[in-house]
């Protein structure tokens, strides 16, 4: 989402009418059920990772009992909430990390993390509760970040590596990510490239599968492969005890 425009106004003025009804009526919706947001703090932080998790974590049932897979967030385990804690301690004072709560009567119903950094916010991942769906938290914490961020003088948002009807409707363009392998050359660089040669491989089919494939192709096909990733490690401790099963 490109947010070089001198006010949310004109930005919001440079989308369809329809775009524009919606997006007011998703704001006005979700502050007369008495919606209000806020961004972490030092003091703040620890509390709101918990939230931002927990809030994820009710997102990804969901998804998952709709066949979408696994969060690679919530797979971190015990190490996710000490990956965001040394992230936020980081680049929370530089006002680079960006930890949105969004609250109903001060009930949180949906959080959603950006970095910022050279002028670009980067989504990160967010969480929402489902019975509040009618208030349109997801909507309205892109749309106060679009604001924000505009406010800031940055230049453009990723809205995330996923595809779906909701973020295209937001987004105006697409810009391709890039990747490079850097292999030191060296007595050790046969062996270097035995150990990356796999991992580009696998890089270039799944960046190919995401180009062809529809999002709810790639999605199912992502979560077999979960599926079946999960089954032989499963399967790894029977063989080695000589187990037959």
């Amino acid at each position: 989402v490109s947010l070089r425009y001198p006010s949310f106004e004109r930005w919001l003025a440079s989308r369809s009418a329809n775009f524009r009804s919606n997006a007011r009526r998703n704001l006005s919706r979700f502050r007369e059920a008495g919606g209000s947001s806020r961004l972490s703090t030092p003091a703040t932080l620890a509390d709101d990772i918990e939230l931002f998790i927990e809030l994820h974590r009710t997102r990804w049932q969901e998804l998952t009992a709709r066949g979408a897979g696994e969060s690679r967030l919530l797979a971190l385990g015990d190490r996710l909430p000490r990956l965001l804690r040394e992230l936020g301690d980081a680049l929370l004072t530089a006002d680079r990390f960006h930890l949105r709560i969004l609250e109903v009567r001060g009930r949180p119903v949906g959080a959603e993390l950006s970095i910022a950094a050279g002028g670009e916010i980067d989504t990160v991942n967010y969480g929402w509760d489902g019975r509040f769906r009618r208030a349109s938290p997801l909507a309205v914490g892109l749309l106060e970040r679009i604001d924000e961020g505009i406010r800031r003088g940055e230049h453009r948002m990723s809205l995330g590596r996923s595809l779906s009807r909701f973020k295209l409707g937001f987004a105006d363009g697409r810009a391709p990510v890039t990747r490079s392998v850097v292999v030191p050359v060296g007595a050790g660089l046969p062996a270097a490239l035995a150990r990356a040669a796999p991992q580009v491989a696998r890089r270039r089919l799944r960046d190919t599968a995401r180009r062809v494939l529809s999002e709810q192709h790639f999605e199912a096909l992502r979560a077999a492969n979960t599926r079946t990733r999960n089954a032989i490690a499963r399967k790894g401790p029977a063989v080695e005890r000589g187990d037959p099963n």
